[in-house]
């Protein structure tokens, strides 16, 4: 069976990743690279351009062979990345998985896998550099209301 190691989007500038996106494009290929069987999800779509083109592209620069990558884009925000790979992992029976993140941002995909509800085991591959501390920490404080709200709505859906 496959390890899984899902990697969360970001930003793109001018064409290129940001540090911040890049940073977690580097803490995935670590965690990937533990693992002969790995494979990269990815499911961004396309709601930020050349976000999921990038990435997929920075990806398969670094080394990464497209075909362990999954691109499922079905996501434009953490929900909806999680619900992307969640499908995946689900379709191969997957217990365990890796997020490849910032660290600001473990808090609120740990707390989105909890809630939607993924009893398997999560371990975290975090990027190290800082981009911009203070407003990615403003950015999750003022986010977090609405990441409850959004998952609520998928809960009550799911009644």
């Amino acid at each position: 069976m496959a390890h899984f190691v899902v990697l969360y989007g970001g930003a793109v500038n001018k064409g290129i990743l940001s540090l911040d996106s890049a940073d977690r494009g580097f803490a995935a290929l670590r965690a990937a690279n533990q693992y002969s069987d790995s494979v990269i999800i990815f499911g961004v779509d396309y709601i930020i351009p050349k976000l999921a083109e990038t990435t997929l592209s920075w990806l398969a620069e670094h080394g990464w062979p497209k075909e362990k990558i999954i691109f499922n884009p079905k996501g434009h925000n953490s929900i909806g990345e999680t619900l992307a790979a969640m499908e995946i992992l689900k379709l191969h029976n997957a217990k365990e998985v890796t997020l490849a993140t910032s660290w600001y941002h473990v808090p609120r995909v740990w707390m989105v896998w909890k809630f939607l509800g993924f009893t398997g085991k999560i371990k975290f591959s975090i990027g190290r550099k800082i981009e911009h501390p203070i407003g990615s920490i403003v950015w999750e404080l003022v986010g977090f209301p609405k990441t409850l709200r959004a998952l609520r709505a998928i809960r009550q859906q799911r009644r």
